[in-house]
C-alpha cells in the first residue's frame, strides 16, 4: 500500500507542517508562530497526481512536499482515498487533534459532463464490444481500442449550453479506418457523422472533427463505430465546439 499526506507534528515543542511519504518525511516546514487555524489541502489533478499545500488564511496556499503519484489500476476501482488521522508516533498515551471541517468540493455529479469541456472517452456509462488501455501506466488517460463494427459506448448526461455547431475526437492510431456516428437522445437521433481515416504512423494525438446539428440542453449521447476490420482507432477524448 502506498500512502501520502500532510499533517502537523509538535517536534521539541515546536510546530511542524511534515509532507509524509510512506512513512518517511519528504518535506517538513517549522512554523515560527503557531497560526490560530491551519487548513491542509490536496488536489487530485486530472493527470493522477495528488498535490499538497497548507494555509492560514484560507485564501493563500503554500505547495508542501513532491506531487504523489495516485495510481490506478482498474476501470471501477481506483484504490485511492482520502482521510483524517490522529496518531502518536512515540507509541505512547496522549495527544489528540480537533478538526472543524473537511470538504470535498467537485465541479459536476459523476459522469454528468459539459459537452464543451474535453469528454474522456473511456469514461461511458455504457458500453458494447469495446477495450481500453491505458495510456501511461497507473495513470488514469486511457484509450478505447480494439473498436469493430456495431460497438459503441454510450454517455447518459451530456449537457450541451451553447450552440455546438462541431464535433471533435482526440484519437491516435494505428487504425483500420471507418467512421463513428454521434447520436443524441433517447431515442439515439443522429446528429453527426466522423470519418476516421486508415493510419498507421499516429503515435501522437491527432484530432479529427465533423459538422454537427446538436440540440441545447442535457441528453444522452452515444458513440457507434462503423469499420470494416477491427482496430477502427484509438479513441481518447472528444468535445462539442
Amino acid at each position: 500500500m502506498r500512502l501520502s499526506g500532510l499533517g502537523l507534528e509538535i517536534r521539541d515543542g515546536k510546530p511542524i507542517l511534515v509532507a509524509d511519504r510512506n512513512g518517511t518525511a519528504d518535506e517538513c516546514v517549522e512554523l515560527e508562530d503557531l497560526p490560530q487555524s491551519i487548513q491542509l489541502r490536496v488536489e487530485a489533478t486530472s493527470s493522477g497526481e495528488a498535490l499538497f499545500s497548507w494555509g492560514s488564511d484560507g485564501a493563500v496556499f503554500h505547495p508542501i512536499g513532491k506531487p504523489f503519484v495516485m495510481e490506478f489500476t482498474v476501470k471501477t476501482f481506483l484504490g485511492n482515498k482520502f482521510g483524517l488521522f490522529c496518531f502518536n508516533r512515540n507509541g505512547t498515551g496522549g495527544g489528540h487533534a480537533d478538526f472543524d471541517w473537511i470538504r470535498i468540493p467537485a465541479a459536476t455529479a459523476s459522469n454528468h459532463f459539459r459537452a464543451t469541456d474535453w469528454i474522456p472517452a473511456a469514461r461511458y456509462d455504457v458500453e458494447r464490444g469495446v477495450d481500453t488501455h491505458r495510456i501511461e501506466a497507473k495513470r488514469p488517460d486511457q484509450l478505447l481500442i480494439r473498436l469493430s463494427e456495431g460497438d459503441f459506448v454510450r454517455f447518459n448526461h451530456v449537457k450541451i449550453p451553447e450552440r455546438a455547431t462541431r464535433f471533435e475526437a482526440s484519437v491516435r492510431g494505428p487504425g483500420s479506418g471507418g467512421s463513428i456516428s454521434i447520436h443524441q437522445g433517447d431515442e439515439e437521433h443522429l446528429i453527426g457523422t466522423l470519418s476516421v481515416p486508415a493510419e498507421s504512423s499516429w503515435d501522437a494525438e491527432h484530432l479529427l472533427s465533423c459538422p454537427v446539428t446538436a440540440r441545447l440542453g442535457d441528453h444522452p449521447l452515444t458513440l457507434c463505430f462503423h469499420c470494416a476490420e477491427e482496430g477502427l482507432i484509438r479513441l481518447k477524448e472528444f468535445r462539442f465546439s
